[in-house]
């Protein structure tokens, strides 16, 4: 919940022992959100479908240059890299050296070290959780730096942070409309009888419990069968219109307005927004 979320926050921004480990957690559930993970690819996407080109100092193309990072693993670094706006930070650690099909030297890819083990702060490593920085492995000092890049800074916790404050009560909504549709979403069934047969009654109550989709019964001349229906009629606007908001909120988060990714109301307004959205992968 939000208690947790603040807690978490606290923990990380500590100057003393900085811990995000449990921030990270709860980014973990952040992340999953769908409306979210769709705001995220619809900006990651776009900027990696952008083509780009290595030139001289005279502006001129050198497609020599450009061979070297025309390669799968320019391209997992560069995800990487537009995730640490969401985590806040990324180190990523290139791989081994070796040749492509046409003999050109590149990496054999990229790996992200384990979020929780990187105290950005300092610039350490720690080998086990829990592990204070001072004990930490010191990246950012040769030969681990040759080997290292750091994307986003020491001190960003990244836009998942905001995030929490719509996902985790959306997370709430939607469980509370399941228990809301659970409760008043069928109506209730209820059956009346004279008997006061132990046996009767039971058999009575298992016809009602089991009878689901097909409601067939056999009762007594004494028995009375009623179907109470909910009264319950703001369900929608109490939930679904607290999960729009939600989802709202969010898309201004990660792409700096709604409409493309949401119902749009006009063509003025529309073409406003893909404007604003075009200058942020801009």
């Amino acid at each position: 919940d939000i208690k947790d979320w603040r807690n978490a926050w606290q923990m990380a921004i500590n100057v003393d022992s900085p811990n995000r480990q449990r921030l990270y957690d709860i980014y973990r559930d952040v992340e999953i959100d769908l409306h979210l993970s769709g705001c995220v690819d619809q900006r990651q996407g776009f900027v990696m479908a952008r083509s780009f080109k290595i030139v001289d100092a005279k502006g001129d193309e050198n497609k020599e240059a450009m061979h070297y990072f025309d390669q799968s693993w320019f391209k997992e670094l560069m995800q990487y890299i537009l995730e640490s706006v969401y985590w806040g930070h990324s180190l990523i650690e290139l791989g081994d050296l070796c040749t492509d099909g046409d003999g050109c030297i590149c990496y054999s890819g990229v790996t992200l070290i384990p979020r929780k083990h990187v105290i950005p702060e300092y610039g350490r490593v720690i080998t086990d959780l829990g592990q204070d920085w001072t004990t930490g492995i010191d990246y950012r000092q040769t030969p681990l730096s040759d080997w290292l890049i750091e994307a986003g800074r020491s001190d960003n916790l990244g836009l998942y942070l905001k995030a929490a404050l719509q996902t985790i009560p959306k997370k709430n909504t939607l469980a509370f409309w399941d228990t809301f549709s659970e409760i008043f979403g069928m109506p209730m069934r209820i059956a009346r009888t004279t008997s006061r047969d132990r046996e009767e009654i039971e058999r009575l109550g298992r016809m009602l419990r089991e009878s689901g989709m097909n409601l067939t019964m056999v009762a007594g001349m004494d028995t009375e069968i009623e179907f109470v229906e909910s009264t319950k009629g703001d369900a929608f606007n109490v939930y679904d219109k607290r999960i729009d908001r939600a989802n709202s909120e969010l898309s201004k988060l990660v792409i700096g307005q709604t409409m493309t990714i949401e119902d749009g109301s006009s063509l003025s307004q529309s073409e406003t927004h893909l404007e604003v959205f075009e200058n942020l992968v801009e």
